[in-house]
């Protein structure tokens, strides 16, 4: 198979096939440990923990920000 047959057989799957199509490939090439991570994102990383265990910022719940998101996407749709 080549490579655009993969992807077009993949561009067919559900989403949840596909996300888990993406783990395993990502598996195979980083095992573990996952993708390398600039050293940009580590730093962003650091801040937001330190600002979570600091209480400078509080955390909102994934299902409220998908809530929101979906109002929003809504929103703009009714625009048109």
């Amino acid at each position: 198979m080549t490579r655009a047959q993969v992807l077009k057989g993949a561009l067919e799957l559900d989403p949840v096939e596909q996300e888990l199509l993406l783990a395993e490939l990502n598996q195979s090439l980083y095992g573990d440990e996952g993708p390398p991570i600039s050293d940009e994102w580590l730093a962003e990383i650091r801040r937001r923990v330190t600002e979570l265990d600091s209480g400078k910022v509080t955390p909102i719940p994934a299902e409220e920000v998908h809530r929101h998101a979906r109002q929003a996407i809504e929103r703009m749709r009714s625009c048109k």
